[in-house]
């Protein structure tokens, strides 16, 4: 929750309204083998790409902050979007 200061020193409360309108999904920066491991924050197998919610409710990419506990379930071409059904998730 924001609270920004207004002119007369009193504080308003905002919050969203409209549910979640940015994602920030998954992108492979070269290309992915069926069942290599994609690397954390600051790695070298992706890199994300802010993206409109609504164009990815049909079928959703990979949110880039998940990316360290998935493995591609096939092979993915670099600078293609990775979607949530193009990978598995590793427990651990």
């Amino acid at each position: 929750m924001h609270r920004g200061g207004l002119p007369d020193g009193s504080a308003e409360c905002s919050q969203p309204t409209h549910g979640l309108a940015y994602q920030c999904v998954a992108y492979p920066r070269k290309d992915l083998a069926d069942g290599e491991t994609l690397d954390g924050v600051g790695g070298y197998a992706a890199y994300g790409l802010i993206e409109i919610a609504a164009t990815t409710r049909p079928r959703p990419g990979l949110p880039i902050c998940l990316r360290r506990t998935y493995c591609c379930a096939g092979a993915s071409a670099r600078m293609r979007k990775i979607f949530l059904a193009d990978v598995e998730h590793q427990p651990g």
